[in-house]
């Protein structure tokens, strides 16, 4: 089974190809149709949409920062252990940490 890249909160202004590499991309949360104000409702969906999130699953960390620390936290207390990739804009590309 191939891995997921789980993009917390897809903003339409990055280029996720790169992380390609890593999985095929799935995002949570889309620009302006999730409130940064109404966390517990982000978390509610989030929880569901990652309930089918794998161990060797990464998360994407782009966006709103709170919707990348609730993807985190969900991954984290499933698998005792995070998988992110953050953007190294020196390279251009996603690098695994």
């Amino acid at each position: 089974m191939s891995n997921t890249v789980w993009i917390a909160n897809d903003t339409g202004l990055l280029n996720y190809r790169p992380a390609e590499k890593y999985g095929t991309i799935k995002v949570l949360t889309y620009r302006h149709t999730a409130n940064v104000f109404q966390l517990h409702e982000v978390a509610r969906v989030m929880r569901r949409a990652l309930a089918h999130m794998q161990r060797d699953d990464w998360i994407l960390v782009a966006g709103a920062l709170m919707f990348s620390v609730i993807a985190c936290a969900v991954q984290l207390k499933k698998f005792g252990r995070l998988r992110v990739l953050l953007w190294h804009a020196k390279e251009n590309t996603y690098w695994p940490r």
